[in-house]
This record gives structure tokens, C-alpha cells and sequence, in this order.
């Protein structure tokens, strides 16, 4: 099966679509597994489905239905696909067999990520029709296509159609459902969704409108307290509506920034600051609700700031929008960061908070509101770490723990009673920041906005915030609950460090901020074997080690002009992570290197993702096969989401870089570069 999937032929795709009709469903789908991700398996697997929609003597069992389903929708990104095929997606969708509606569900989501990537509006528009064609809830559809249209090209007339198909859906939910609670949040979710396309067209005064409307049929669901009921139903209910006002709460605040993100000052200071507080406490009770039926103490802002209906992640930028449109929701970004920091600063690193002397609005342990829900939420962590401790073993419904221990294994014994014993401190003592600390987590929201200041050009600003995030985390990570998780943080501080000096052309002081995180990261690792802590934890150490030896490699590759060290970074990032991203990077610096045959092998393993252009086009350059170079390089310049200062930097680097030195002098790359 893997030698026929290494063809990459019509023949080879339809003797392996043979085989996965011929076998067991469980092989069959291992079968189908190897089809190559190419346009040559497009045409077998369409064939494959109109047969099964038709009717087989022998239909196919629902697991290698699923797996034909996974491995098409990629695959119905290419513009030559047929204009009708994403249907099949929307048909399996919204089927009874529960297997074929989650490949559906989960197919449509690939393609739409797809056709983000691709930032083909005009695509967009006809893929998103024929789902919607066949789609009769097409709700959730139509959110997922605008946010992509927004996030991919850009295209803010097109999501701003699916936004206003949508809004005209709100009288038929609330008649339809009479009110129920869930009828209520769609509606506000879709107020809200309609806010954040207004204020992408620079609507301001509609954007409001849409956000009070959204509040507006969230009272009665609010007003309910489904928190305080015994029905877990009801628990959830509650705790996403509360998410949902949260999300208001934060597009109310952003989108003022964003008409004047300059830094407030005076009474719009004191304004601004009680928005931002009355923020955080919609989070604690987000967390205080949420703490009724689930243990976690994994909470932060970044649920809701950087969460698929934020507006703050919504609002990046893209080609359709000024440099000004750029630099101004970067500017919104940090006053909003320090507008954070302000209001508790332990949890929003990285920001310079304002100077204000209201201690109720500065430090939430002398606000009664916000102590209040901090308490709420202690306390129902202990009721329910008794219950867990005392439910039989492999029973709980509870299916999460505190983000220092390993989630894989909580059910083992110790760990429930260690659970208990851990949210038992909690509530020993009176509310102080230790608490405070193992009840929340440090924001990311920092090292995302140095990472957007670095792609676009500005790595000064992202080395100062980078650094001021490592030196605060580093502060607030002598709190037991944060240590480990302050370390990996602190790597990826020193990775954004290491990237901004690389990008101001200072390697050496790159390679000495890297080999710094490299440290941090294998020293995490070690703890975590010796306490027997895997899962979750242990994978986002490995995955930014992978990360900064990565990063290592670029800086001595294309700074430092030592490719042999290079290569053997990339190496040991490879066998970290083992993906198709990192396979080609790998191709690349053993192409760079002079091991051709190696990198011609890696490079039939891979079938190349949305991702992949660049490091492609630099391994087809160093292999000597310029027309396919200069294709790959044409498609990763032309990446939808890249605002006009990430495109300017982009070209730079690729004009300068060694690995595309052989297409200098060809004027099709002088073109793509100017």
C-alpha cells in the first residue's frame, strides 16, 4: 500500500481504493490512509463516492466511508476540483450514521482551514455555496466561513454576505426554539459575529449596535443562575453563556481601542480600565461556572482573548487592509495588553501596567466582586475533588485536572487523591495571591503580539516585549503551581528573543537567547521523566524544544553560513516532532548541505500542506529544479492571511536568502521579490 501511494497515479490510487473496498473496514481505512494528497487521488475518490451514494451491491462500511472522507477533503481545495464535490462533505454532515456525520463535520472544517490558507476568495465563495447548498444548519457553517474570509483573503464583502445570511436567521431561532436558553446564545453568538465583520469594514457605530443586541438575549440565560441547579445540562448551559458575555465584554473594549488605540489618559483612563475590569470578572465567573461541573485549574484570559469568536483574533490583519489598518490594531493590541496587566497584573506578563491608585481596580483581591467568584470557584473545586475521590474508579464524569499534573493518567489513584489534597490548600487559608496563582494561568497574549510585531518587521519592538514577558513570568513562576509551566514560557520567550535578534541580523546574540531556551526546555523535560509526568505537559516541552532548534537552525544557516550545524539542529528537531512540516525543513538543510539523495528521499515520503511553500521552494532551489522552486516560492508569497508588512518582509528574506541564490538572475524571481 505505501509503494502504491508512492506512485502518485491514477492506477496507483484506484488498486488502493480496490484493496480498501476488498478488506476488512479497519484495513480498508489503513488502505485509504495512503492515498497520496495530490490531485490524482481527487478523481478515484469522487468516483468512489458517487458509487456509494448510488448504491454498491456491497455498500462500504462507515469507517472506510469516513477515511474516503478525510482524505477528500483537502483535496477539494484545488480550484479544479468540481464545482458541486464539497457536497459530499455537507451530505455526510448531517447523516444519522454518528461515524459519517463526524467525518463530515470534520472534513469541512479541513477544507475550509484549507481554503483559508489559500486566501482565494473567489474559491471561497464557490466552496462555501455548494456546503451551504446542500446544508440545511448551515449556522455553524456560516460563522466558520466568514471567520475564515476574514482571517484567509481578507475579503470583507463576502463575510459580511455570510454574516448578513446569518442575521437573517435570528427572528426564525428565537421563534423556533421559543425563547430556550440555547436559542439565545446562537442568537447572541451570531449579534456578535456581525459585530466583529461591522467593525472590520470600519462600521463602528453598527458593530455597537450588534454587541448591545447580543447582551440584550443573553439576560434571561444569565438572569437563570443554571449554575446553582444540580443538572450538569444546565451547568454548561450556564457557563457558556457567561463565555459568550465575556466575548461582548471583550469586542465593547477592543473595538473602542480600535478607533483611537492610542494610550488613554485621564477620565477615558479610568473609563477604559473599569471595562477591563469588569472583564476579568466575567472570566472568574465564566471559571466559577465552569468549576460547578468540571475540575480545572488551567484558566486564564487566553480562553476568551484568543478563543474562535474573539474579536482581538478575529481582527489580524490581511492584504485588503492599509499598513495604517495594520499598525493601528497592533497599537489596540498593547493598550489592551496594559489595560490587562492593570487590572491583575500577575496574569498578563509581558505589559507595562498603567499607574492608577484605585486599589479595586488594580488588585482583584480588594474588589468584592472579583474576590467573590475566586472564592465561588475554590470551594466548588472542593466539592467536586470529594466527589471524584469518592466516585468509582473509571466512572467520573470529571475528565480534566490542574494543568501541573498529567492529564493521561489522573484516574490512577494517587493522582485522585493528590487532586484532592491539592484543591484542599486552596481552601485552607484566606484568598492571597497563592491562591490567585494555582486558580489562574499567565497570559500567552505577549508573546502573540511580539510574534505579529516580528513578521511584521518590527523585531526591536518584539525583542523589548519578548524580554519584559520572560523577566515577569520568571517573577511570577516562584509560585509552586506556575513553576513548570514557567519554564516552558520562558523558552518560548527566549525563542521570540532569539528570532527578533536573528531578523535585526545580530546571530550571535540570536544563537546565545536560543541555546538558552534549548536549556530550559531539555531541563523541563528531565523533570518531567523523573516525576513520571507525560501527556499534555510533556508535549508542549518537546514541541518548543523541536521549535527552538529550529529556529538555531535557520539563524546558523542563513546568519551565521554554517550548514553542517544547521542540519544536525534540524535533525534533532525532526525526531522530536516527526511531522510533514518538519520532514521538509530537514529535505532542505540536507539538500543545503550537499546530501542530495537524502533530502530527494525525505522529500518522496511528504505530501506537501499549506505551510510547507517556502521551506519547499528553498529544496527544489537547492536540488537544481528552479521552474518547481520558483512555483512553490510563487504560492508562499501569495498565502492569503500575509498583511502588507508581513509581505514585505517575507520578500526580503527570500531575496537574501542562500538557499534561493540559484534563482537570483532569473527574472521571474526578480519579479516575485520586488
Amino acid at each position: 500500500m505505501e509503494i502504491l501511494g508512492a506512485f502518485d497515479t491514477r492506477a496507483g490510487c484506484q488498486a488502493l481504493l480496490s484493496l480498501a473496498r476488498g478488506f476488512e473496514p479497519t484495513q480498508g481505512a489503513l488502505a485509504l490512509s495512503y492515498l497520496p494528497v495530490t490531485p490524482r487521488s481527487l478523481g478515484p475518490l469522487l468516483d468512489l463516492m458517487a458509487q456509494e451514494k448510488e448504491g454498491l451491491e456491497t455498500p462500504l462500511d462507515p469507517v472506510i466511508t469516513a477515511a474516503a472522507l478525510a482524505r477528500l477533503a483537502p483535496l477539494l481545495a484545488d480550484p479544479a476540483a468540481p464545482k458541486g464535490s464539497p457536497m459530499e462533505l455537507a451530505f455526510a454532515g448531517r447523516g444519522l450514521d454518528p461515524i459519517l456525520r463526524a467525518a463530515g463535520i470534520a472534513g469541512r472544517k479541513t477544507l475550509i482551514a484549507r481554503l483559508w490558507a489559500l486566501g482565494d476568495s473567489e474559491l471561497m465563495a464557490q466552496r462555501g455555496e455548494a456546503l451551504l447548498a446542500a446544508d440545511s444548519r448551515k449556522r455553524w457553517l456560516l460563522i466558520d466561513l466568514a471567520r475564515a474570509t476574514l482571517l484567509g483573503g481578507g475579503d470583507w464583502a463576502l463575510a459580511k454576505r455570510w454574516s448578513d445570511a446569518l442575521l437573517l436567521q435570528v427572528p426564525g431561532i428565537l421563534l423556533d426554539q421559543r425563547g430556550s436558553f440555547e436559542a439565545q446564545m446562537m442568537s447572541s453568538r451570531i449579534e456578535l459575529l456581525a459585530a466583529i465583520v461591522a467593525v472590520a469594514g470600519g462600521q463602528h457605530s453598527e458593530s455597537k449596535q450588534h454587541l448591545a443586541r447580543g447582551h440584550q438575549h443573553l439576560v434571561a440565560t444569565i438572569a437563570a443562575r443554571g449554575d446553582r441547579t444540580r443538572s450538569r445540562v444546565n451547568q454548561i448551559v450556564y457557563g457558556e453563556a457567561m463565555k459568550v458575555r465575556g466575548l461582548l465584554l471583550l469586542a465593547d473594549l477592543y473595538g473602542e481601542l480600535l478607533v483611537d488605540p492610542t494610550s488613554p489618559s485621564g477620565q477615558e483612563l479610568g473609563t477604559a480600565l473599569h471595562r477591563a475590569r469588569d472583564f476579568h470578572q466575567a472570566c472568574l465567573e465564566i471559571d466559577a461556572a465552569n468549576a460547578r461541573h468540571s475540575i480545572s485549574t488551567a484558566s486564564n484570559w487566553d480562553a476568551v482573548l484568543l478563543g474562535d469568536m474573539s474579536m482581538v483574533m478575529w481582527l489580524l490583519g490581511a492584504r485588503h487592509m492599509s499598513e495604517d489598518s495594520v499598525d493601528r490594531g497592533l497599537a489596540a493590541r498593547r493598550t489592551l495588553g496594559r489595560l490587562l496587566a492593570t487590572v491583575s497584573g500577575r496574569e498578563m506578563p509581558g505589559f507595562a501596567p498603567y499607574d492608577w491608585d484605585d486599589e479595586r481596580v488594580t488588585n482583584p483581591l480588594q474588589d468584592p466582586l472579583r474576590s467573590y467568584w475566586m472564592n465561588e470557584q475554590r470551594w466548588s473545586l472542593k466539592r467536586l475533588s470529594e466527589r471524584l475521590l469518592s466516585a468509582e474508579r473509571g466512572t467520573t464524569e470529571i475528565q480534566r485536572v490542574p494543568f501541573l499534573l498529567d492529564e493521561g493518567s489522573f484516574l490512577a489513584e494517587k493522582n485522585r487523591q493528590g487532586q484532592v489534597r491539592f484543591v484542599n490548600n486552596l481552601v485552607a487559608g484566606p484568598l492571597n495571591w497563592g491562591v490567585v496563582s494555582s486558580l489562574r494561568r499567565p497570559s500567552d497574549m505577549a508573546l502573540r503580539l511580539a510574534e505579529e510585531l516580528r513578521r511584521e518587521g518590527r523585531p526591536s519592538e518584539a525583542l523589548a516585549l519578548a524580554t519584559r514577558y520572560g523577566r515577569d513570568i520568571a517573577e511570577a513562576g516562584n509560585s509552586p503551581s506556575w513553576f513548570l509551566l514557567s519554564q516552558i514560557q520562558q523558552a518560548r520567550a527566549d525563542s521570540q528573543a532569539g528570532t527578533a535578534y536573528t531578523d535585526m541580523d545580530e546571530p550571535l546574540r540570536a544563537e546565545e537567547a536560543l541555546l538558552r531556551g534549548v536549556e530550559r526546555a531539555e531541563s523541563l523535560i528531565a523533570t518531567l521523566k523523573a516525576r513520571g509526568i507525560g501527556g499534555g505537559l510533556m508535549a508542549q516541552a518537546r514541541g518548543q524544544l523541536a521549535g527552538l532548534l529550529s529556529s538555531l537552525a535557520v539563524n546558523a544557516n542563513v546568519k551565521l553560513g554554517q550548514p553542517e550545524k544547521a542540519v544536525a539542529w534540524v535533525e534533532q528537531a525532526h525526531e522530536l516532532r516527526g511531522t510533514a512540516s518538519s520532514a521538509v525543513l530537514l529535505a532542505c538543510y540536507r539538500a543545503r548541505a550537499g546530501r542530495l539523495e537524502e533530502a530527494l528521499d525525505l522529500l518522496s515520503q511528504v505530501s506537501p500542506e499549506p505551510g510547507m511553500e517556502y521551506n519547499l521552494a528553498c529544496t527544489q532551489a537547492l536540488l537544481g529544479n528552479r521552474d518547481a522552486a520558483l512555483q512553490w516560492l510563487e504560492r508562499s508569497l501569495a498565502q492569503g492571511g500575509t498583511t502588507p508588512g508581513e509581505l514585505r518582509r517575507d520578500k526580503d528574506w527570500a531575496a537574501r536568502d542562500p538557499d534561493l541564490v540559484s534563482l537570483r538572475e532569473d527574472s521571474r524571481f526578480l519579479d516575485l521579490v520586488d
